[in-house]
């Protein structure tokens, strides 16, 4: 049986925790959308006030509310150096938000992301507890904060990192119930980890030349592990 199957076998084994799982989603990405939407919708009708005096070079966002970079998906001449991979997708995102409302597109895209995020969580603990409740508490938890409900509309890397970086944690318990260390799928997660946020390993104040530089290296890697495939 090929490994991802396996895994997802041993993720999705148990249906009543997968109902549960899916009305978690369900809450959180209707939660998510409610939340955001005022935000989205009082840029839209005081664009005109807001846009001269945004901080982001005149990108349809205009609310400084987190610490976040919208130009990245709203420029195709503006690679980052601290998020390789994200070159990849942040072109394809930005063409496709201009058919769906700029803002509310990633708002949707991204409540998604979070919300399968607390999913992960809840399937994450619930390997570790006979009882479903203290999962399902915890997971309830951590779709309620700040980061979670600002991150599902903002459009930057940080759903995408997050959802990397918790999909990674899950197939690594996997790894260890099942006491088997497949190279390639472990490798893959390392590689795509370091892709979506080197921030720790690249300095942020890196030149435009380098920049380019890891950018390129970021699409050579994915290049080279679809053939590998």
């Amino acid at each position: 049986m090929w490994i991802g199957m396996r895994f997802f076998s041993y993720l999705f084994h148990d249906r009543k925790d997968n109902v549960r799982a899916f009305l978690l989603f369900a809450c959180f990405f209707v939660f998510y959308l409610s939340m955001n939407v005022p935000f989205l919708t009082y840029m839209n009708q005081n664009i005109a006030v807001l846009a001269p005096i945004s901080p982001f070079y005149g990108v349809p966002f205009t609310l400084n509310l987190f610490n976040f970079d919208p130009t990245l998906y709203y420029s195709s001449n503006n690679p980052t150096v601290i998020h390789p991979f994200i070159n990849l997708i942040s072109f394809p995102l930005a063409y496709l938000s201009e058919f769906f409302k700029e803002n509310f597109f990633f708002a949707v895209v991204q409540s998604i992301m979070n919300a399968l995020g607390v999913v992960m969580v809840y399937y994450y603990l619930r390997k570790g507890w006979n009882s479903f409740y203290t999962p399902l508490l915890f997971a309830v938890f951590f779709g309620t904060a700040s980061y979670q409900i600002f991150t599902a509309m903002i459009p930057d890397s940080y759903p995408y990192a997050q959802f990397v970086i918790l999909l990674s944690v899950l197939y690594t318990q996997y790894s260890r119930a099942e006491k088997k260390l497949a190279v390639w799928p472990n490798a893959s997660f390392a590689l795509v980890n370091f892709g979506v946020t080197s921030k720790r390993f690249i300095p942020e104040g890196s030149s435009t030349r380098l920049r380019s530089r890891f950018a390129s290296i970021g699409k050579l890697c994915i290049c080279s592990l679809s053939v590998l495939y």
